[in-house]
């Protein structure tokens, strides 16, 4: 059946835009290939002149062509446009034979890309641009409002037409586009490498069903006896007494040669393979812990044992249930939390809750508070703030590099270096940071200390164009991660920084990060021209910004968003403060005006940011969430008592029209 139109409207645009170039549509020119073209001026290069005048030559393929056909040949590649497969591609003239055969005689070099190969690879290379980590993982659209208008890849293109594709080991053919792993969200099913996740994928699919959140660790690539984090378990009763309460289930990954595997298994009973339908008569070992592959739990964790996962892992397989998580688990899944095995906190289920939660937020209207500061009352305007989506929510990097207590941490917010960003990073992974750098975490920060050097130069920048500085500022922590697994924009910024993470091969992702980030605000910025901010000139003083956490959000490159401009808070009637050793007393706060949330109006679209969560913030969102549910606990006590005391009255009533 042909494909929507809209599917294929990016191709047929480009043959769309070729038609409208009227004067040249019926006259014939000569077309050479790109990758022909290279290797002519290679060849071009070598070439030693026998005299002090410059050689020149004119390169092409000895075949002329008029626009027009061009079009047609796009066309004919587009389901859509069916008829247009039984045109006439045969009306190619003749060019300059003198300067083909004057190439050929001293370069050597003749093209050997025919015109039909040539536009297919140009529309093939096009597609994989348009969808650079191919489709959507899941066959049923999960991801079905995202507004990509060509669904098919380069190399889907390719198979399509008959045409053999790239290995997936010759990187001169693919372009130099990364090979991810089949079990990872960006690969394409049929351009892909095999990992250990590959026989295990299924059995997380079906472990995941039915759950809106997932907690997961792993604990690859070493051997463990048990796991160091705990969580709980979700009740049967809170879920039916609660039926809006999201379904949480917890998974952590494992070598399957592991001690803790052999010890799991060996605790488990005859009567308790009985009860789980698994006969245990003569089976082996190995049979034993095949069977009971997803069936265990272990401190509030289901168990996933993974062959051939004790041994150091791939690059791409390091990190790709961290970074790049979504095949893995269920299409019903909405949220998953990654939790490194050595962080120091185990997460409890009311925690996820509370996370998942924090990844929306509602618009919120214009509003002031007043606070008390040095004894006296001052009150702030808090502008109208839009309705957000978290793609991704991380916390911010913890200014310290080292055990020492007498080192007092640097305040958040503090403009740091790549260098002192990096060490910071890596004590946070628990790397002694007075020795020296390793040399991989070396070579990305300097290549990333580089890049403002070149992409901020004012030196060929005309006076009227928009300053947009490349600047490393988005520093996280990653001991936890949540994921939303139902957004494309969630998915492409994962594959970015999945991508760009493996490309270094280190164990500092929280670098690769702040890369991927700064990449796209500047990308962001220029797409949707915004107006220069100098921040320089806001405000810095962390205890106002305190009073929203509008600087936590940072807006991705989504279609239909308006630029925030706004202010992010303002006092009235000034913006005088006192800061000696001023401290907010809890029970002043008071919200003088308007704290109601907004609705979108008809057309608007919701943001897509990626978070980065302050401590403080987190802190007293946690006790406000508390208090909230408490409240919701409570209402529904009484709701509940309230349907039993009538229940009673009913049954007494009746008890006495009986008598």
């Amino acid at each position: 059946a042909p494909r929507d139109f809209e599917d294929y409207s990016m191709l047929f645009n480009l043959a769309a835009d070729t038609r409208k170039k009227k004067k040249l549509v019926m006259e014939e020119q000569d077309f050479v290939f790109v990758d022909d073209a290279v290797n002519a001026i290679i060849a071009a290069m070598q070439f030693r002149s026998m005299s002090s005048i410059p050689a020149v030559f004119n390169i092409a393929s000895g075949q002329t062509v008029a626009m027009k056909y061009i079009a047609d040949i796009m066309e004919s590649m587009m389901p859509i446009l069916t008829s247009a497969k039984s045109r006439d591609f045969n009306q190619i003239g003749d060019s300059n034979d003198i300067a083909v055969d004057t190439s050929l005689e001293y370069l050597s070099w003749s093209s050997e890309t025919s015109l039909q190969d040539g536009i297919r690879k140009l529309l093939s290379w096009h597609l994989d641009k348009h969808l650079p980590f191919g489709q959507s993982p899941y066959e049923n659209n999960k991801y079905e409002e995202t507004k990509i208008a060509a669904q098919e890849t380069g190399n889907a293109f390719t198979n399509r037409l008959d045409q053999t594709s790239c290995d997936i080991h010759d990187s001169t053919c693919l372009r130099y586009k990364h090979v991810f792993p089949c079990s990872s969200e960006c690969s394409e099913n049929n351009v892909c490498t095999p990992s250990i996740f590959d026989s295990v994928r299924q059995l997380s699919l079906e472990l995941s069903e039915d759950c809106d959140v997932v907690l997961y660790t792993a604990s690859l690539g070493h051997n463990i006896d048990d796991l160091l984090l705990k969580t709980d378990i979700q009740r049967d009763e809170e879920i039916e007494e609660n039926p809006d309460v999201p379904i949480v289930c917890n998974i952590a990954f494992i070598p399957k040669e592991s001690t803790l595997v052999k010890l799991a298994v060996h605790s488990i009973t005859q009567a308790a393979m009985d009860r789980i339908d698994i006969p245990s008569d003569n089976l082996t070992l190995e049979q034993k812990i095949d069977s009971l592959n997803g069936r265990l739990l272990h401190k509030g964790w289901m168990l996933i044992w993974i062959p051939n996962a004790i041994d150091d892992l791939s690059v791409d397989e390091k990190s790709l249930l961290k970074l790049s998580p979504s095949k893995m688990f269920h299409p019903t899944v909405k949220y998953a939390m990654f939790m490194d095995e050595f962080f120091s906190v185990s997460a409890h289920l009311d925690d996820v809750k509370f996370m998942v939660s924090e990844m929306k937020r509602k618009a919120l209207s214009e509003r002031s508070i007043s606070l008390k500061l040095g004894g006296h009352k001052k009150k702030y305007h808090l502008p109208a703030e839009p309705e957000r989506k978290c793609a991704i929510l991380l916390s911010d990097l913890k200014l310290r590099k080292s055990d020492d207590k007498n080192e007092k941490d640097l305040k958040p917010g503090t403009k740091i270096s790549t260098v002192n960003a990096a060490k910071y990073m890596l004590f946070e992974i628990g790397f002694d940071t007075s020795k020296s750098t390793p040399k991989l975490v070396k070579e990305q920060r300097k290549f990333y200390d580089l890049i403002p050097s070149y992409v901020n130069k004012q030196d060929l920048r005309s006076i009227f164009e928009p300053k947009y500085d490349f600047k490393l500022k988005h520093w996280v922590r990653t001991r936890w991660v949540v994921h939303d697994l139902n957004l494309e924009e969630a998915r492409q910024l994962r594959c970015e920084w999945y991508q760009e993470n493996v490309h270094w091969g280190n164990d500092l992702d929280q670098l690769s990060f702040a890369h991927v980030m700064a990449h796209r605000e500047v990308e962001r910025k220029i797409a949707r021209k915004e107006p220069y901010v100098n921040e320089s000139e806001d405000l810095d003083d962390e205890f106002v910004k305190q009073l929203t956490d509008k600087s936590e959000w940072f807006l991705l490159l989504h279609d239909g968003e308006e630029s925030e401009t706004d202010e992010l808070y303002h006092p009235v009637p000034d913006n005088s403060l006192d800061h000696e050793d001023d401290r907010v007393d809890e029970n002043s706060n008071e919200e003088e005006s308007g704290n109601d949330y907004l609705e979108l109006q008809d057309g608007e679209e919701v943001g897509i940011y990626a978070r980065i969560m302050s401590d403080v913030v987190m802190s007293f969102s946690r006790a406000e969430w508390a208090k909230q549910q408490e409240k919701l606990l409570n209402k529904k006590k009484k709701k509940r008592n309230n349907k039993r005391g009538q229940e009673k009255k009913k049954v007494h009533s009746v008890n006495q029209h009986k008598n």
